[in-house]
Formats: C-alpha cells, sequence, structure tokens
C-alpha cells in the first residue's frame, strides 16, 4: 500500500448537496486517514473476542503503538488482526472510519518515537502491525429539509 498525495480530512469530507454520502474511500484516502489519526482500537481473540483503544502512529504503511510486556496486547505478534480508526460529528452528521487487518511484529525503539501512550504505566514493547487488508467509509446523513 503506498502512500501518494496527501488527501485532507476537509477534502473527504466536504458537505455534500442535501442527500447525504456513503462512499469508499481508497488506498491513499485511507492512508492519509491513519497518518493523522492518534487513537485507534485494536481487536484481536484472547480467545474471547477484545477490542483495546491504543496511542499510535502511522509509519510508512505500518500502524505501530506501544504497551507493557505484561498486557494482552504483549502477546500478539505473529497473530492477525484488526485496527480502526474513525472520527464523528454527531451535531454535523459527518463520519468517516478506516479498517485495516495485518500481523502484528515487534517493532523498534525508533519506529515508536511520536508515540506517547495515553495511559499510566511503563510502556517500552513497541508493536507495529503491518496491514494485508485496507478499507474505509465515509458518511455523512442528509440535510433536514427546512
Amino acid at each position: 500500500m503506498q502512500q501518494q498525495s496527501a488527501v485532507t480530512q476537509d477534502e473527504l469530507l466536504a458537505p455534500a448537496p442535501d442527500a447525504g454520502v456513503f462512499s469508499v474511500l481508497d488506498d491513499v484516502e485511507c492512508s492519509s486517514l491513519l497518518h493523522d489519526g492518534v487513537i485507534g482500537r485494536v481487536a484481536f481473540a484472547d480467545p474471547d473476542l477484545v477490542i483495546l483503544p491504543v496511542t499510535y502512529d502511522w509509519v510508512d504503511g505500518v500502524v505501530v503503538f506501544r504497551t507493557s510486556p505484561s498486557s494482552s496486547l504483549a502477546r500478539l505478534p505473529g497473530q492477525v488482526v484488526a485496527f480502526e480508526v474513525d472520527d464523528i460529528d454527531a451535531e454535523t452528521g459527518v463520519g468517516w472510519s478506516v479498517l485495516l487487518s495485518g500481523r502484528v511484529g515487534e517493532g523498534t525503539p525508533a519506529q515508536a518515537e511520536q508515540v506517547t501512550p495515553w495511559a499510566a504505566g511503563d510502556r517500552p514493547l513497541v508493536l507495529t502491525i503491518t496491514p494485508t487488508a485496507l478499507s474505509g467509509r465515509v458518511v455523512s446523513r442528509p440535510e433536514e429539509e427546512a
């Protein structure tokens, strides 16, 4: 998945003429939104389905995040997971979602230089998710008639 020209959120979420929008985002648009994100969710089986929020960075087409070596996330290297980011404005009725799936690997401290976990505690373990599938959607509700 190569990143080409950056697309801004404003361009993706430009108001639709009265009818609302539901459209698919391409890989470039998805990458742009992943690049701008800060918080995402990792979904995996442990053995039940678990979805955990993480602070992350999008580095060279790979999701990078930090965790504690004793966390359930630390057991993920080698596993396939899902990762999701979104933004929804309930007032304007505009939102987007990007979902990727990929295999978790161990990263390097250099990859995670821009990742500052919000959760308290030491989080020295750097993990990556290399995407094998990437998809996104943008939606806006129709404008109400006056």
